[in-house]
């Protein structure tokens, strides 16, 4: 289906249940230690979304793609890079609840228009082992990934490990100083071809990185609540620059409010 977008989402499309009076325990106790995706849970512990529309949320702040694709040098475009990296993250915040499973073959598509315009487009290619395809096409980039997530239960905590790799490509021009060798032309046409040409030439870069593991805590009893964990480590394939972001993980030790200003919170150094 195709959905296009001129103003921002503030709601669901369906009202939230409530869950208080329903437990989940008596559903996951079999499944510690187990591949969560070959489970089946109540309907109620669902969001209205399907797998493949909550991945298109992490484009929200595309702007950042467009604006590392005009940056003027390459350390900027790492800095506009990692934080569109980051900003990934924010759409998970608060949000508890679990997507549909697509379907084998179901396909998800969406068009965004104004100042950052997008196509995203997205198929469910494998069943067992999930794994969902997308692509996106920008102005000045592209933006491919294969996300398999292996999610397990352990104890009282879902751990949910993404195995895929996303790959971003830039397309940028770069303007060459025309050579002052004389060149023949059957038409004035044949001449501002080669020198469009000559204006016009595009440099492409490519990027590739991983997602991080996400933690969800408290699954049988408290307060539920999820973290980040480990690091991303986004690579220019052209050349060894990196960057590094590393996402801190809560203390055990600390008390609540030290852990709610300690919560995702990361650090990020660009290496050569």
């Amino acid at each position: 289906m195709a959905v296009n977008l001129l103003t921002s989402r503030r709601t669901l499309p369906a009202p939230m249940l409530d869950r208080s009076s329903y437990s989940i325990f008596s559903v996951i106790k079999q499944a510690i230690g187990k591949d969560l995706t070959r489970f089946s849970i109540p309907v109620i512990w669902n969001e209205p979304l399907s797998f493949l529309q909550r991945l298109a949320e992490c484009l929200e702040y595309s702007s950042l793609l467009d604006q590392a694709a005009l940056a003027n040098t390459s350390i900027e475009r790492f800095h506009l890079l990692t934080a569109f990296i980051v900003s990934t993250l924010s759409t998970h915040l608060e949000r508890m609840s679990k997507p549909f499973n697509p379907l084998l073959g179901e396909t998800y598509e969406l068009k965004m228009e104004g100042n950052a315009p997008f196509h995203y487009i997205a198929e469910q290619v494998s069943h067992h082992p999930p794994i969902s395809a997308l692509h996106v096409r920008g102005q000045y980039w592209t933006l491919s990934a294969n996300v398999e997530p292996k999610v397990k239960f352990h104890g009282t905590n879902v751990i949910a490990i993404s195995e895929g790799r996303w790959v971003l490509r830039i397309k940028k021009k770069t303007s060459l100083s025309r050579s002052s060798s004389q060149s023949s032309f059957q038409s004035c046409t044949e001449e501002e071809e080669h020198n469009n040409n000559d204006d016009n030439i595009e440099e492409e870069e490519e990027y590739t990185w991983k997602s991080p593991t996400v933690l969800v805590h408290n699954v049988l009893f408290g307060r539920l609540w999820c973290e980040f964990q480990g690091q991303v480590d986004l690579k220019h394939t052209q050349s060894n620059r990196r960057s590094i972001i590393t996402i801190k993980s809560h203390s055990w030790f600390a008390s609540q409010s030290t852990k709610t200003a300690e919560m995702f919170k990361f650090t990020g150094f660009i290496y050569d």
